[in-house]
Formats: structure tokens, sequence, C-alpha cells
């Protein structure tokens, strides 16, 4: 009996360990010049390695080959760095012209290619072949898959107008989203509201300008993100302080002095269906928007609430609010450390997972409790990543933490089955999770530094099938499907996507492989919708789901 009872605690306690997701860190790397570079965003490539992206002030030295188009140091350009799957470096970029350029958002294009998004004060200069038209202007970069520049487009109107989200749309153009506090000049058509304005540009796969669209009231409504909804339409999401039903916006915020989310829905010329505000009494700042599996939206952004307004989870920190294609609530949830007398994590971002959940970074404080379990040794924030599953359930959370402590996380992503990439500038030297020096030996500038986690549990896209593997990845995805195949003696392989309907969209065959294989599927210019993949690998067939989005 006395032996029974042990080996059942012991089948219980060996089930709750295979239970919990272990996260450890697998490598990390740092990229940098002796001045300060900023890094602000980084993509996935489609060979597996990583575009890294923000504004360098350095000339030549370090990892920067090319020197600033300002030989005075005193103003930034635009800078790229493209590695391995490894984060190892292999080539760098610069782009800009002889005033500042700052780099903000990287889309990267079914062409293989990517494009740079950002604001510049460059007149003619250097890499910049369009003058501004006043103060600051949008710069959008267009480039092959080498880094080389295809062209750039300038736009703008007579006053500010700064450029934070650039996304490849269906039709194979994009569409920028920013702030703007221009009146009609220049690219500009509709008039300013009296302050900064969400603006929103479409232009061609060339970089034609298509239409123009403002939306406001008479106070700030500023940082827009914007995504392609599945009926060709656009969901715009910011953060609004107008504590009024002025110009575009039909709700009020829920107090004076306090910014809430601000959302609008338009059609596919940008012409406004409708708009709703989100939030409670004591603040919001919004982050960024995904569509959902179940053909809804996901909203996310810092809270500065316990529960009042739209927010019902009971503690402040990461804001997440689901809704439906009317803009109506479907749910919120909230992650944070549960401080009471303080709000120390600030959201950065959110991206999709493969099992339909999602990842939220951002900084946090160096405290444990709620749903924050890894804690740092050192005073100030910390990056700390989340990952939620499709029911909005903590799976586990990591923070990465340096010897100086950071105040921003400039993303996260699922780089494989099982393996996370978190980026962010960092002025730090070798300590926590960094293992290189600083590039600048007094630790006061800023270099790129991403780090890669992995989970003990990968999420549910490898597909077992004897002695061969198949992985994939991303699923959803709003681009490119990887599909990754590793098998002894692979000869040969098949793959057929089908819609709904029976209908072949793609067909292809591919022999004479090596060990691992991975194959791409450009999905960037289907509908959205789900899709139907057969692959057979040596006469061995998976059949899976694919979500285009």
């Amino acid at each position: 009996m006395k032996k029974a009872l042990i080996l059942l605690l012991q089948i219980i306690l060996a089930l709750s360990l295979y239970s919990q997701h272990f996260v450890s860190r697998k490598w990390d790397a740092r990229f940098g010049g002796i001045e300060s570079d900023q890094l602000y965003a980084i993509k996935q490539t489609r060979d597996g390695g990583y575009i890294l992206g923000g504004t360098s002030y350095s000339g030549v030295g370090g990892n920067k080959t090319q020197p600033n188009w300002d030989i005075t140091l005193q103003s930034a350009d635009y800078w790229i760095v493209k590695t391995d799957a490894n984060g190892n470096y292999l080539w760098d970029k610069r782009y800009g012209g002889t005033s500042d350029d700052f780099l903000n958002a990287i889309c990267a294009t079914s062409d293989g290619g990517c494009l740079l998004g950002g604001y510049s004060a460059s007149l003619i200069s250097g890499d910049k072949t369009q003058q501004p038209w006043g103060g600051w202007d949008y710069w959008v970069v267009k480039l092959d898959s080498l880094g080389n520049k295809q062209w750039d487009r300038d736009f703008g109107g007579t006053n500010d107008d700064l450029l934070f989200m650039v996304r490849q749309t269906k039709d194979g153009g994009y569409v920028l989203s920013g702030r703007s506090n221009s009146p009609i000049s220049g690219d500009k058509t509709q008039d300013d509201w009296g302050d900064d304005d969400y603006w929103i540009v479409k232009i061609d796969s060339a970089g034609n300008k298509q239409w123009d669209k403002r939306f406001g009231s008479i106070n700030e409504d500023k940082n827009p993100d914007v995504i392609q909804t599945p009926d060709g339409g656009y969901l715009i999401g910011g953060t609004s302080l107008a504590y009024d039903t002025s110009g575009d916006k039909t709700q009020m915020n829920y107090a004076p002095a306090a910014s809430n989310f601000w959302v609008i829905k338009t059609d596919s010329l940008g012409n406004k269906q409708w708009d709703k505000v989100y939030g409670g009494i004591y603040g919001e700042d919004f982050g960024n928007s995904l569509n959902t599996n179940d053909g809804n939206y996901i909203l996310g952004g810092t809270s500065y609430d316990w529960i009042s307004g739209d927010k019902t989870a009971p503690f402040c920190g990461y804001w997440l609010v689901k809704i439906d294609t009317a803009g109506n609530e479907l749910g919120d949830w909230a992650y944070g450390s549960e401080e009471i007398t303080r709000c120390p994590e600030t959201f950065g971002s959110m991206t999709n997972t493969s099992d339909g959940g999602y990842l939220l970074t951002g900084i946090g404080g160096t405290d444990t409790g709620g749903d924050k379990t890894s804690g740092s040794t050192i005073n100030g924030g910390s990056v700390w990543t989340i990952k939620i599953d499709s029911q909005m359930n903590r799976v586990w959370d990591q923070t990465a933490f340096t010897t100086q402590g950071e105040s921003q996380s400039s993303g996260a992503l699922q780089c494989s089955a099982s393996c996370y990439l978190i980026s962010l500038p960092t002025a730090a030297g070798i300590g926590g999770d960094k293992s290189q020096p600083n590039w600048d030996t007094t630790d006061a500038t800023f270099d790129y530094w991403m780090v890669e986690f992995c989970d003990s549990f990968p999420l549910g896209i490898q597909e077992p099938v004897g002695a061969m593997h198949l992985l994939i990845y991303p699923n959803p995805t709003s681009d490119d499907l990887y599909i990754n195949i590793q098998k002894d003696n692979l000869t040969g392989a098949s793959f057929t996507l089908t819609n709904t309907a029976g209908q072949t969209i793609y067909q292809s065959t591919s022999d004479h492989l090596a060990h691992s294989y991975t194959k791409i599927l450009d999905l960037s210019r289907l509908p959205t919708g789900v899709y139907i993949l057969n692959v057979i690998v040596d006469g061995e067939r998976i059949v899976k789901k694919v979500l285009k989005e």
C-alpha cells in the first residue's frame, strides 16, 4: 500500500512537471556603432533570418559599414541589419539624407524585399530623392532582398507628419499610418481638426499615392496602427485625448485629461464606417491591433485603470480588448504584477502565435506577482514578454534583462515551433541575459539587441510521421508560410493548396532534396480565409488547415 501511494505521488509530480512550460535563453546578439543606434522594428525574412531596423547616429565602426550622411553625426539615418537564423551578422545598410531621418517600421513584402517607414526632415540629399513639404514628412524606402534601394517616396503637408506603421495590402500596395497637424497642403487633402490627427496614406506597389484620409478631433489623437480587415477595409486604432465628440469622433472619453483607445473602421477607400472609444477613467495608451481566427479583432495597449468604463479586468498593465466587426466589445483581459499603488507594466506590441494565441511584450517592473513570475535583479524596467493561449490564459512569461534596465521594447515574434525572439535597444554591457559588450565602452549610447528564448513545449505545429517531421509556421499568416521537412533519406515532396470549395490555388513538386528542406509559399495576395494544405513526402501525406489573415 505504501509503495503504491509513493508511486502515485511520483506520477502526479511527473505529470505536474510535464505540464509546466520552461522557457530558457538560447542566444543573444548585439549590433551597433560607436554612437547611439536605436532599434524600433524587427521582421523575420524568408530565409529564416531577421531584418532589424531603427535609427543610427553612428559613423563607420562596430557593425556599421557605411558612414552617416551627416558627417558631423548630429543627425540620424535609417539603419538596417540583416542576420541569419542564429543572429549572426550578414550585412547592414544605411539610408538617409543630411538631416534627421527616423525609422519606425519595417514591412516584409511579397517579393522578398521590405518597405522601411518613418519620418524625415532631410532635403534632397543622400538616399532621399524628394523634397519635404515642410517640417517632418512621412518617408518610405523600398528595398530588394539584399537591401538595395528600389525607390523612395516623401508624403506630407506644410507642418509635421510623423509615420509610425507601414503594412502591405492585398492589392500589392501599402497603407501608411501616423499623426499629422498639417492643413490642406502638399499630399494632404483634408484639413486638421486643431491638433494632431490620425493620417492614413494609401499607395500602390510603386509608391504612388492613391488616397489619403484624416481622422481626428479638436484635441490630440496620436500614433495610430492600421490593419487591413477581411472585407478589404481598414481598422485604425490609436490613442485619443478628446473628452468631446468633435471632428470625426462620435464618443467621448471616460474622463477629462485621460486618454482612451479610439478605433475607426473604414471601407477599402478609407471612408469611415464607425468609430468607438474603449477605456476607463484613469486612461489607456493604444499599442496595436490584430485580426483574430474567428473574424473579429484584438486591441492591445497599456491601461492605468482597475475596473471602470469598459474595463472589467481587475488590475492595470497590459490590456487586451476583443471586439466584433461592428466594434462591440466581446471581452477584456489584463496582465500585470497586480501592483496597487503604481502600474509598472507598459505594453509595447503583440503578435499572433501558431496555436491561435498571442505573444505580448513591453516593459515590466522588477517585482513579481500576479501574472509576472520572472523578475530581474536590477533597478528599473526590463522587457517583459507573456505568451497567452487562444482562451487568453497565460502560458508563460519571461523577463529579458541587462545591467542597466530598459525603457523600451521594439518587439517580439515567434521564430520557430517553440522559440521566440525579443528585440530592443540597450546601452548595457555584459550582464543579465546580455553576453556581448556595448560598442561604446562607456555604456552611454544604445545598440540593437535581440535575444532568443525557447519553450520546452512546441505549440502544436510539429507533425511527426514515422521518421519524418513536418513544421508549418506561422499559422495564421498574413504573407509567407514556411513548410519545413526533416527526414532521413528524403527524396521528394509535393505541395497542394486548395480553398474550402476544393479549387486548387497552388501546386508544385520538389525532388533531389537534402535531409532538411524548407518550402516557402507566398500567401500575401490571397483573400483572407481558411485554406487546405496537402503535403506528400515520399508517399506519406499530411493535411493541415491554414488560416490566411
